[in-house]
């Protein structure tokens, strides 16, 4: 199976800004084309997290928090 023209386009995200970019396209957001939007996103998604794991939250409450981070104001 030939996945180039799905990935094409695509530069090397992390899973947050994957799933920001899905997210995006799915929803027709303009922003899906904007890979600096995406990366600052992705970017305060993960430290978001990180900063809930070192607070004590467990993982689950931590990446809730993390997607809360990535997807605010976009819903």
């Amino acid at each position: 199976m030939n996945n180039k023209k799905k990935n094409e386009g695509q530069t090397d995200f992390s899973y947050y800004g994957l799933y920001l970019l899905d997210y995006l396209r799915t929803n027709k957001f303009e922003q899906a084309d904007d890979t600096a939007f995406i990366r600052e996103r992705a970017d305060r998604a993960a430290e978001t997290y990180e900063k809930a794991r070192l607070e004590g939250y467990p993982a689950d409450g931590a990446q809730e928090q993390a997607m809360d981070t990535l997807l605010r104001g976009l819903r």
